[in-house]
């Protein structure tokens, strides 16, 4: 699960990740193992941790993989 934005993916990007690492992505909090928290992740952090969901950031987010953190990349502004 994911909440809020990250620096390097679009929530489309992230799922696509997560199951090509043989994950799944579900926007239903008690269904999840990990919520990955990015910029502004609003209260879905508070109610994970007091429901003993495991919250990592991007950075932990790549770690889980395996892979390396890359640098962030520059976000093109919106019209």
């Amino acid at each position: 699960m994911l909440a809020g934005t990250l620096h390097n993916m679009d929530h489309k990007t992230f799922a696509q990740t997560v199951e090509a690492h043989g994950g799944a992505v579900t926007t239903k909090l008690p269904q999840a193992t990990f919520l990955v928290s990015g910029l502004n992740p609003g209260k879905r952090v508070d109610e994970a941790s007091e429901k003993g969901i495991t919250v990592i950031d991007e950075e932990g987010f790549f770690g889980e993989l395996g892979a390396e953190f890359p640098e962030p990349v520059a976000k093109k502004a919106k019209k």
